[in-house]
């Protein structure tokens, strides 16, 4: 499942058939959002090779000091003891560091690079594909599906130590004894054996698990998000019934998964014990026929230890891969879905309209809006702006202004519009490129009121400094505090509007700007409008009557359709 790319070994989604054994694994590696650079992996790889090599030396040092020294009478002078020792502290220090921590730390990058690629996929998705995903399976892909890419690390970097371990050991102890070497070889394919048995039932039970996971982490949040609005409701009964509901089904599926699991584990275990027991048996008694000296079988047993050791790893990691290939798919799939970019179907630049008719701005003609479930909420024989200009949108609650936006923004796609005959969608390419939305929930970090002003942008300093004079906006290095919060509904509202006017952006979108906005802020903030409409197109949703002196048009939805009004006198 490794392609070589360039400097680096990339896992990819369509990977060849890895072949172990008589084992085969198709499709278990899906993870092309990791990148592993070749170099690091060899040397991981030569650190474990190095690391057997050296573990062998006791093994050799047990046989010498056996045959020429204790069978021949000999006393062994105690330096041999000081060589033991030194010997086994570089051994151990080499292992430590080099096989131990480095391994560690390789494994910890890998799962840096998973959590980092995860969220520049949150950030880079478009948002109507990010919408349609569960938001506690993100969370906990983030959180927990981590695991899979440590299972992923120990696979790459051991098989082919474990591999070559076995080879050699094997050839050492057809050297030692060829009768002991074919106990060895026979005993071998038992440990790959209960990976074959289980794999379509592993399978199943983490896929079931990943699932039941997401909807008791979706419960998790909505107590710990939610826990005051749900103690002012007396809804504590009801919030821990469904908690405990979905707890109790990912335990219950967890308890399963485990037990499987740990079945496929446990032979190669068994193998483990019962091996030494059967060499023992069968070196014993070649000793006594003078076959072989008691060294070689002291050697043997040592040899014979580090040959099962490498073979229980491959059948533990094996089953611990396997048990992660949902893991891998469900990331993949993620991975997957759309990058942000402007919807076809509506942003364009004009070559490819239905019906322009010459404008640059924005052209709903014969169309429906939708809800999520495909009904109709309103319909638009004619809504028509300008490149510049204000537009104002009235209407009852829930009769599809903020859908209106939504769909204009690109949060929600085409699929929320319906054609009519003759109908046309048109927004000029230049105002999707250049376009902001004032949307809720909108969001704070930690950080002073400024940083959350600015988010990192690089803005002149003179735009800053109008927006504090327009909204009267809190100090500047005021630090935000989000728990408590020490900023009030008004004053976070004027933060949100600052981050959507300072750019002078040439679309800008407003759903009810003056919420939680004193009155003296809000006629400020509609006066600024006033001046930056000759430059921009602003489409604005608002109750409030002061916003016709300063609109362009006012269309209004009611009874099912949207109905131009013509601007009212001063």
């Amino acid at each position: 499942p490794l392609r070589l790319v360039g400097s680096e070994m990339c896992i990819r989604d369509r990977a060849n058939i890895l072949h172990l054994g008589d084992y085969t694994m198709k499709k278990i590696l899906k993870m092309s959002i990791i990148n592993i650079p070749k170099w690091i992996l060899i040397k991981r790889i030569i650190a474990n090779i190095i690391s057997f090599l050296l573990l062998l030396i006791p093994a050799y040092l047990t046989r010498y000091l056996t045959d020429e020294m204790i069978e021949r009478g000999r006393n062994i002078p105690y330096y041999w003891l000081l060589l033991v020792v030194v010997a086994t502290f570089v051994i151990h220090i080499f292992i430590f560091y080099f096989v131990n921590y480095k391994g560690q730390i390789f494994a910890n990058q890998l799962a840096q690079d998973f959590e980092v690629k995860l969220m520049q996929k949150v950030i880079s998705s478009s948002n109507p594909e990010y919408e349609k995903e569960s938001k506690s399976k993100i969370f906990n892909m983030h959180n927990n599906d981590i695991y899979s890419i440590y299972a992923l690390s120990n696979y790459l970097t051991m098989i082919p130590v474990d591999i070559l371990e076995v080879i050699v050991i094997v050839g050492i102890l057809f050297n030692v004894n060829y009768i002991i070497a074919f106990v060895a070889i026979l005993l071998a394919p038992l440990y790959v054996m209960s990976s074959f048995v289980n794999k379509k039932k592993l399978n199943e039970l983490v896929t079931d698990e990943k699932m039941a996971a997401d909807e008791w982490i979706g419960e998790t949040e909505t107590i710990i998000n939610g826990k005051v609005s749900i103690g002012l409701n007396k809804a504590q009964s009801f919030a821990m019934s469904r908690y405990n509901k979905k707890c109790d089904r990912f335990y219950k599926v967890r308890n399963q998964q485990h037990f499987y699991l740990l079945i496929t584990q446990e032979l190669p275990q068994i193998i483990t014990m019962l091996a030494p027991l059967i060499i023992l048996v069968i070196g014993g008694n070649l000793v006594t026929e003078n076959v072989i000296s008691i060294g070689t079988l002291l050697y043997a047993m040592q040899i014979i230890g580090l040959v099962f050791s490498p073979l229980g790893e491959v059948a533990s990691l094996q089953a611990s891969l396997l048990s992660q290939e949902p893991v891998f798919k469900r990331a993949r799939d993620f991975i997957d879905i759309a990058d942000a970019s402007l919807n076809p179907d509506i942003c364009d630049d004009g070559d490819n309209a239905a019906d322009k008719n010459g404008k640059d701005g924005i052209l709903l003609r014969n169309v429906q809006m939708l809800t999520a479930d495909g009904n109709c909420l309103f319909n638009i024989d004619n809504f028509n702006a300008d490149k510049n200009g204000l537009i104002l949108v009235r209407g009852e609650n829930g009769c599809g202004k903020t859908t209106l936006l939504n769909v204009l923004s690109g949060i929600f796609d085409s699929t929320h519009i319906k054609v009519g005959e003759n109908g046309s969608i048109f927004i000029a390419k230049e105002l999707c490129e250049d376009m902001t939305y004032l949307f809720y929930p909108d969001f704070l970090v930690k950080g002073t009121v400024k940083e959350n002003v600015l988010c990192g942008r690089n803005i002149p300093e003179g735009n800053y400094r109008l927006m504090e004079k327009i909204l009267e906006l809190p100090d500047a290095e005021k630090e935000v505090v989000l728990r408590p919060e020490n900023l009030s509904l008004g004053e976070k509202q004027k933060i949100y509007l600052s981050r959507i006017l300072i750019e002078n952006k040439r679309c800008i979108l407003l759903d009810e700007p003056g919420s939680n906005l004193d009155e003296k802020t809000e006629e400020s903030l509609i006066q600024y409008l006033g001046q930056i409409k000759n430059n921009s197109l602003i489409i604005v949703i608002s109750h409030n009557s002061k916003y016709d002196k300063i609109a362009d048009k006012i269309y209004n939805i009611s009874n099912g359709g949207m109905i131009l009004t013509k601007k009212l006198s001063l």
